[in-house]
């Protein structure tokens, strides 16, 4: 033999580096990855590690990849003592074992034996063989030369471990591991390893999830475990795990969690392992109480529901419930309530406020009215059909009083409220002429996502940013982009004025120094009873529930308040008690340009000195209205009549204090049984001259200056209408010059108008006086 390999040496030297330079020309050329027409499974976790959902790839098979350097080496170890141990040194096929083999099966026919290597078990599986028959066994023998030729020894090793069989329709190692114990390859302990290990060669007998599989796994591993014990000696001391049970588990037992979030991250991201922001434990207990909920109010008519937690320092979400029951068709559970449009009802007023708070317009004491208002033809009415007459802004944003936030709109502008909304991120906005003033009370779609990014602003400093549902979420764009809402002296009035809206009886929530936390909130109430909404902002976290049906269907128990305000702090306490870590502080002052200054408790403007009684309100220098109270008036009254003079004469005059309110808030007075001590009138020897400088004159609001009246010729219906001050009693209408007649305090003369534009004078009966004008189309 020795002589034999001398003769031939230069022979054999040349074959070899004929062979080696044919291998690096095929492996030189361009070739597809080895698993190139495979599809795979995507693994979904919680932020700390809790398997969510195994999908399932294309073929319906459970099949995750791992990169080989992700594959543990000692599972790789194992894998390679049991099946291969030569694997590194053969060429794909290791002839001793196979002329062992072919002895023992075809020629004494003692037995069937094996002598697949990982390269030949990796071919049978990509090329479908059946290696049962001669023909099939010369095939894979030379597949997997030609493999071995084209592939490194690592491609090889990585692809078997992606697609080997491990029982059901579980392919590759890396799902069987999340399978059979809900576990990442990297967090298995040794036996859980060698178990696995040992399943391919006999996948369909080695079930381990099955008591007569995990019998015979058992007796492969103890093999197995023998021969690791001889290379690794130090591993003697894990034996006991060996003879402990375990809680191995089947595809039908793979968790199911956070349905709606997983499906939205499957549409959108292509990796194999996502590692979501979802709290788990959190989540289900969400889940639990949103069914204990709608359990007892289910005689309501209170069938679903959705909700989202954001943590407002990291803008991830925590807790994403996209309905009540994922799985009940009767409530259409399968759809997204947390990306779905829903009409916003109320919800979206903070932002009317914050817009006006940003433009200076009002501070939280600014004094609004809620007065019956035509706009354009609208004129709208509160929920309670109620006018509750003047009220301060903090108020009327706490109460959703309707008329003071059209009113807000007109004066910021449709548009700019719009805009806002779009930096904001909220998407499929239509045109300001589409929704009018009814933007300002809840005919804008947005999504329970959409709310959460707008209430984050109230934490952020006026900033919004894209709600995170991967921890690794890394979105430059977004960072870069501008999306700041108001200024951070805003966002902290508007909290301040939501955190007045007292919360539902027995909801008071204390943290773990005892303090009351304070929560900064809004309900919602869509047309028709639709949708219920409750949005709000505590500590770090920005919690948004919606309370509906997803059919649209409409139900008179859908009170914002009510239906979603309960859940809304019964959710809340949830948070509390499983954060204990976190502190729920209320929002720092720290380097904020606000200050409090002192207003008239009444009026809600700045206190003039005789203001009987004061009270504090937050006020953004160079920014907030400076408006002195205009309703508090220290006039001159004759001793003798008790009348007004406009004459100072000392023992016979003197001064007094009294309110001044508007004719139509006056009005709303008297209706509620209010009564308001009306100012003296004045002494009949004055002048009208020297009355008209003192005062406010007449406001007009009707007719409508925007509006084009379209009428018959002769019709009696343009209406003329207007406020007066406190010490006026009649209006005297002038139109084009001409008397037209007049009206007592809060009546409406109607009148007749040639076709065209006219203008209007409005004059009390102290002289003061007012401008307008308005058009007739017959």
């Amino acid at each position: 033999m020795l002589n034999f390999f001398k003769k031939y040496a230069k022979n054999i030297i040349a074959f070899i580096i004929i062979c080696s330079v044919i291998v690096l020309i095929i492996r030189f050329f361009p070739r597809p990855k080895i698993l190139n027409d495979y599809t795979f499974s995507k693994s979904f976790f919680s932020h700390d590690g809790k398997l969510l959902r195994v999908t399932v790839s294309y073929d319906d098979k459970y099949r995750v990849f791992y990169p080989l350097n992700e594959i543990p080496e000692q599972i790789q170890q194992a894998v390679l003592l049991y099946e291969d141990k030569n694997f590194y040194f053969h060429i794909g096929i290791n002839p001793v074992s196979l002329l062992r083999a072919i002895k023992t099966t075809f020629i004494s026919k003692s037995g069937k034996q094996g002598a697949s290597t990982i390269t030949m078990q990796t071919v049978r599986i990509l090329y479908n063989l059946n290696t049962k028959t001669v023909a099939g066994k010369i095939k894979q023998i030379f597949l997997a030369l030609w493999l071995e030729m084209r592939y490194s020894k690592k491609d090889i090793l990585e692809a078997y471990f992606n697609i080997a069989p491990y029982g059901y329709n579980i392919e590759g190692i890396g799902a069987a591991s999340l399978i059979y114990f809900n576990k990442r390859l990297q967090d298995l302990e040794l036996h859980e390893q060698l178990t696995l290990a040992v399943i391919p060669q006999n996948p369909n007998i080695r079930r381990p999830s099955l008591k007569t599989g995990f019998e015979k796994m058992k007796v492969a591993r103890k093999i197995l475990y023998d021969k690791w014990k001889k290379k690794y000696p130090e591993s003697k001391n894990k034996e006991h795990f060996f003879d402990m049970p375990m809680d191995i588990k089947s595809p039908k037992e793979l968790p199911f969690y956070v349905p709606h979030v997983v499906n939205y991250l499957n549409s959108k991201i292509n990796k194999n392992e996502i590692y979501t922001t979802i709290d788990l434990k959190l989540q289900m207990l969400f889940e639990q109480y949103i069914k204990k909920y709608i359990d007892r109010n289910s005689s309501l008519g209170i069938k679903n529901a959705s909700v989202l937690l954001v943590n407002t320092k990291t803008m991830q979400a925590e807790v994403a419930v996209g309905s009540a029951d994922f799985f009940n068709n009767d409530i259409l559970g399968q759809i997204d309530g947390v990306r779905a449009k829903r009409m916003a009802g109320s919800v979206l007023k903070t932002f009317i406020y914050g817009l006006a708070l940003e433009n200076g317009l009002i501070c939280p004491t600014t004094l609004l009215k809620d007065t019956f208002h035509y706009f354009s033809i609208y004129a709208p009415e509160n929920s309670d059909r109620q006018f509750a007459g003047p009220v301060f802004a903090q108020d009327a944003l706490v109460n959703s009083r309707n008329i003071p936030a059209i009113k807000l709109l007109q004066d910021i502008g449709i548009e700019t409220f719009l805009n806002l909304l779009k930096t904001a991120g909220i998407t499929k906005l239509k045109s300001a002429e589409h929704y009018g003033v009814s933007a300002a009370i809840g005919t804008i779609d947005v999504s329970v996502e959409e709310v959460a990014k707008l209430y984050s602003s109230l934490l952020n400093g006026g900033k919004t940013e894209e709600i995170k549902y991967v921890t690794d979420d890394r979105k430059e764009s977004d960072t870069e982009s501008d999306k700041t809402i108001f200024s951070k002296e805003t966002a902290f009035i508007l909290f301040d004025m939501l955190s007045h809206n007292p919360a539902p009886q027995n909801f008071n929530i204390k943290d773990k120094y005892g303090n009351n936390i304070k929560v900064a909130w809004k309900t919602g109430t869509s047309y028709c009873f639709k949708d219920a909404w409750a949005a709000g902002a505590f500590g770090d976290y920005v919690l948004v529930v919606w309370v509906g049906n997803f059919s649209g269907e409409s139900n008179s128990n859908f009170w914002g308040r009510t239906a979603a305000g309960n859940l809304f702090f019964e959710l809340i306490r949830t948070v509390v008690l499983n954060k204990k870590d976190q502190n729920f502080f209320y929002p720092d002052m720290k380097d904020l340009n606000i200050k409090k200054i002192h207003v008239c408790s009444v009026s809600g403007a700045i206190a003039n000195k005789f203001c009987p009684k004061k009270t504090d309100c937050y006020f953004i220098p160079e920014k907030s209205p400076i408006n002195l109270c205009d309703i508090h008036r220290n006039i001159l009254i004759d001793n003798k009549t008790g009348l007004r003079t406009n004459v100072e004469v000392k023992g016979k005059t003197h001064y007094e204090v009294y309110e001044f309110w508007p004719s139509d808030i006056l009005s709303l007075f008297e209706k509620a049984g209010i009564k308001k001590q009306l100012p003296p009138k004045y002494m009949p020897n004055i002048e009208p001259e020297d009355i008209s400088v003192s005062g406010n004159p007449p406001k007009i609001f009707l007719p409508l200056e925007d509006v084009i009246y379209k009428i018959v010729p002769g019709d009696k219906i343009i209406p003329l209408k207007a406020d007066i001050d406190a010490d006026a009693d009649t209006v005297y209408w002038f139109v084009d010059g001409n008397f037209a007649g007049n009206s007592k305090k809060n009546e409406t003369l109607f009148i007749t108008a040639l076709s065209g534009t006219h203008n209007i004078i409005a004059t009390d009966d102290l002289n003061r006086y007012a401008y307008s004008s308005f058009t007739v189309e017959y």
